[in-house]
């Protein structure tokens, strides 16, 4: 994605604020991120979910071996 702003004529310091072109391109930007990379929180619930399956796994692993 390029942003509206590479070849601006209207572009000067600070405009950002004020275009509705790069509001749309921000908005598009930032819904492809979400969809690419999704909810970081969902991701670390489910990875710290997975963490403690885990460590439930080699726990259970290590007492076995001792017996």
């Amino acid at each position: 994605m390029t942003p509206p702003c590479k070849h601006c004529t209207d572009r000067t310091v600070g405009c950002h604020g004020d275009c509705e072109k790069y509001r749309q391109y921000k908005a598009d930007f930032e819904a492809a991120k979400a969809e690419i990379y999704g909810d970081p929180v969902k991701n670390l619930i489910m990875r710290d979910v997975e963490l403690k399956r885990l460590n439930r796994i080699a726990h259970k692993k290590h007492v076995e071996r001792r017996k």
